[in-house]
């Protein structure tokens, strides 16, 4: 899970509170999180309405598809910072020094 949000950009990432709706966990309206994109949050992200509407829908399957390792369904939650180099490694910004003194891959992908 880790290198997944090592490995991602924000453009990879969507921001929504459906998501604890969907798994019937409760957190006030006015706080969301950011997660890695995968095909449950492509589906409910901008449906927060309607995923508040059906709380707790998906409390099982969420479960066993995060106990199976299945992150089409379970999310990683990540934070404003992904995507960035780390500041002590490689001279940027972050909140790991999981690159290990190199860039990481989608900021070497673009030639940083």
């Amino acid at each position: 899970m880790a290198a997944r949000a090592i490995a991602a950009d924000g453009d990879q990432t969507v921001r929504t509170t459906a998501l604890d709706s969907l798994r019937g966990v409760p957190r006030p309206e006015e706080f969301s999180f950011r997660v890695l994109r995968n095909r449950l949050m492509d589906e409910w992200a901008d449906r927060e309405r309607e995923a508040a509407a059906d709380f707790g829908q998906m409390k099982r399957s969420y479960n066993e598809a995060r106990i199976r390792g299945d992150f089409d369904v379970a999310a990683t939650i990540v934070g404003e910072a992904v995507g960035l180099p780390c500041q002590a490694a490689c001279g940027g910004y972050c909140f790991d020094h999981g690159c290990r003194g190199e860039k990481p891959h989608s900021l070497a992908a673009r030639g940083w």
